[in-house]
């Protein structure tokens, strides 16, 4: 009897260590399918919150209508108040999810202006976040340098810009300039003279044939107004063509330059912004040298330019303000894309 109850007890021992094992096994289970739902939950958030950064980036409806709006008054400040969010369309969004807004802000990240989306989703009762950074700006524009000429750069750099220099040739145009803008294009005219009335007034002398054959009516600004121009100056009639400032009073100017031929600077000159010589050359007559800020670039031979005679200050204010009127001047890059829980 005594054997037969040890056995009793023993095979009740073996039973409950073989039943602690079972609940100890099926518990861990449990909790290993838990974890595995959590992270699918967790990652198919953080894909949705991705894909409506992608969406904002890649799919034409957001980029083309959206979003250039915000990027262009970042660089611009034409708007008071502007959105910081891009709105997607119901049926872009995953059933359930009720977040429709992408964020947006503008950072600096190694001397480069980024473009930040943010995003967020939620998912069974989790919100999942997303970010990207993009770089907005063409690379050579952010470099520091305020005179882009090949005497000045590395192979790469040179080779980007006379890469730039080709795209302008063919897709520069006067298209799309704020109406605030004074837009002057060359056409057939061998030069133009800019002459400053006084400080408030300026006036345009067109030549042909060595004659002034047209003079713009004074153009007025009240005192505290900027002087804005983009000035297209083309050679398509091989008649070398030249840009003056030539006055008895200084000329302040802003905006774009962009000159297929010679910039001839006979009087006191200040011009915030960009200038594009393409095959020619800064010529400085005037005692006091012309002051530059912002970025000049250049394709010239030697002996375009005497920087002894020009002072240039690279300025992002004014590069960013203004080359957003050039082709190619936005590029965007993918940096970083970061998940946040």
């Amino acid at each position: 009897m005594k054997r037969k109850g040890s056995i009793l007890i023993l095979s009740l021992l073996v039973f409950l260590v073989v039943f602690m094992v079972v609940v100890y096994v099926l518990h861990l289970s449990t909790i290993h399918m838990h974890i595995a739902k959590n992270k699918s939950t967790n990652n198919q958030g953080f894909y949705t919150s991705e894909a409506k950064i992608y969406m904002c980036m890649y799919e034409d409806k957001y980029f083309k209508s959206q979003l250039p709006p915000l990027i262009l008054n970042e660089f611009r400040k034409t708007m008071n108040k502007p959105k910081d969010y891009i709105l997607l369309s119901t049926e872009d969004i995953e059933e359930g999810d009720s977040e429709k807004k992408v964020s947006l802000s503008f950072e600096m990240q190694n001397n480069r202006k980024c473009l930040k989306l943010f995003s967020k989703t939620e998912n069974n009762n989790q919100t999942i976040n997303a970010s990207s950074l993009f770089t907005v700006v063409r690379k050579m524009f952010e470099e520091d340098i305020p005179v882009l000429h090949g005497d000045y750069l590395n192979d790469e750099q040179q080779a980007e810009v006379l890469d730039y220099m080709s795209l302008l040739e063919s897709e520069i145009s006067l298209n799309n300039i704020a109406s605030h803008i004074n837009k002057i294009d060359f056409l057939d005219y061998e030069s133009i003279i800019v002459n400053t009335i006084y400080k408030n007034d300026m006036e345009l002398l067109y030549r042909k044939n060595s004659q002034v054959v047209k003079v713009d009516p004074f153009i007025h600004w009240d005192k505290n107004k900027v002087k804005e121009f983009f000035i297209l100056m083309e050679d398509k009639f091989n008649k070398e063509p030249e840009l003056y400032i030539q006055s008895d009073n200084p000329t302040s100017m802003d905006g774009v330059l962009y000159l297929n031929g010679d910039l001839i600077i006979n009087s006191e000159f200040i011009f915030n912004g960009i200038i594009i010589i393409n095959n020619g050359k800064i010529i400085v007559n005037s005692e006091i040298n012309p002051i530059i800020n912002g970025i000049i670039i250049s394709n010239g031979e030697e002996g375009w330019i005497d920087l002894d005679r020009v002072t240039v200050n690279y300025d992002r204010k004014y590069i960013y303000r203004y080359g957003t009127y050039l082709p190619d001047f936005l590029d965007y890059e993918f940096l970083v894309l970061k998940k946040r829980e």
